[in-house]
C-alpha cells in the first residue's frame, strides 16, 4: 500500500463541511480545526487527487471535475467509517424515530441535518411531523412524537431539554412597497401563533394601525401571498427562505419581541436514536442562534 497516496477521513469530513458552508473560517469552527489546518487538508487532498479538486469565484466554491470524483468517493467512505466505528462499539443504531418540527423550522433546517444522519445511521427511519408548535409540544406527552424542536411558550414542561433565542424579523417583498401601505396588510398563521401574537401586540402598543388580510395554516399558502403582494408577516430571522426577504425596521415595522426555541424529548422513553437526533438538531441551532443558559430566559 503506497501511504502517499492513502486520504485521511478527517481531510475528507473537512471537504464535505467545506462543501456544505462555502466557508474555510465556519468550516474550522465546526471541525474544531484552525483555518490554517484546514487550507492544508484540501492541499493535501489535492496533491493525493493529482490536480485541483476546487475553484473559487468570490465567495463561492465549485468542484472541478476531479472534485467531483472525489466528493462522491468522499460521501462513502466518510459513511462507511462512521458505521464502521458505531458497529464496533456496539452502537448501530436501528429502528425509527418521529421527529415534530414548525414547517419554518423544517425547511431551514431539515435538509441538512436530515442529510447527515442518515449517512451516518442508515438503518434508522426518520417520520417527520410539521405543525404549530402548541401542537407539537403536546405530541411528546401523547407519544406521538420522540423529539420536537418548536418554539417554546415559557410554560415549564419536564420534556424540555435546551433553549435559544431567535430574533424575529419582518418579512416579505421590498419590490412590493406593501410594507408603507396604512394600514398595514398583514399575512398571519391561524391562531395559536407566537408569530401572529408578536405582530399585533407590537403593533397594538405601537398605534399603528393593520388589517389582517390573509390568514392560513399552511406555509405554503402564506408564502405564496407574500409572493403575490398581498402583504408582510414576521418569522424567526433564521427561518427566511431564499424567495423572500427581511425588510428594514421603521416607524411602521418595529421591533419585535424574540421567540425562544427548545428541543423536546421523554427522557425515560428516549432511545439512542432520539439521543443522537437531539445531538444533530443541537449542533445545528448552536450554529446559528444563541443557546440560553439553564434558568434564565
Amino acid at each position: 500500500m503506497n501511504s502517499k497516496r492513502a486520504i485521511p477521513i478527517e481531510f475528507l469530513k473537512s471537504f464535505l463541511v467545506l462543501l456544505e458552508n462555502h466557508s474555510f473560517s465556519q468550516t474550522a469552527v465546526e471541525v474544531g480545526r484552525s483555518q490554517s489546518a484546514i487550507s492544508l487538508q484540501i492541499k493535501r487532498l489535492e496533491e493525493v487527487a493529482g490536480t485541483p479538486i476546487l475553484t473559487s469565484s468570490g465567495k463561492s466554491l465549485s468542484l472541478t471535475q476531479q472534485g467531483e470524483v472525489l466528493y462522491e468517493y468522499a460521501k462513502q467512505i466518510v459513511r462507511l467509517n462512521d458505521e464502521c466505528i458505531n458497529r464496533l462499539d456496539g452502537n448501530l443504531l436501528v429502528g425509527k424515530i418521529r421527529i415534530g418540527i414548525p414547517s419554518d423550522f423544517a425547511i431551514a433546517f431539515l435538509p441538512l441535518i436530515l442529510g447527515r444522519f442518515t449517512e451516518t445511521h442508515p438503518n434508522v427511519s426518520i417520520d417527520v411531523k410539521c405543525d404549530l408548535s402548541a401542537d407539537l409540544r403536546q405530541t411528546i406527552d401523547s407519544q406521538e412524537c420522540d423529539i420536537v424542536l418548536a418554539l417554546d411558550d415559557g410554560r415549564p414542561t419536564r420534556f424540555l431539554k435546551s433553549l435559544w433565542r431567535d430574533p424575529v424579523s419582518w418579512i416579505g417583498l421590498k419590490s412590493h412597497e406593501i410594507h408603507r401601505i396604512s394600514p398595514l396588510p398583514l399575512i398571519l398563521y391561524l391562531e395559536p401563533c407566537q408569530y401572529r401574537e408578536r405582530v399585533i401586540r407590537t403593533l397594538t402598543q405601537s398605534n399603528i394601525p393593520y388589517r389582517v388580510l390573509f390568514t392560513s395554516q399552511s406555509i405554503g399558502g402564506n408564502h405564496a401571498a407574500i409572493q403575490a403582494g398581498l402583504g408582510i408577516t414576521a418569522l424567526s430571522k433564521n427561518s427566511i427562505p431564499p424567495y423572500l426577504e427581511e425588510l428594514p425596521k421603521s416607524d411602521k415595522l418595529p421591533t419585535l419581541d424574540d421567540v425562544q426555541v427548545g428541543i423536546y424529548w421523554n427522557a425515560r422513553g428516549a432511545t439512542k436514536a432520539t439521543l443522537e437526533m437531539g445531538e444533530y438538531l443541537s449542533e445545528a441551532l448552536n450554529s446559528k442562534l444563541e443557546k440560553i443558559p439553564r434558568g434564565s430566559s
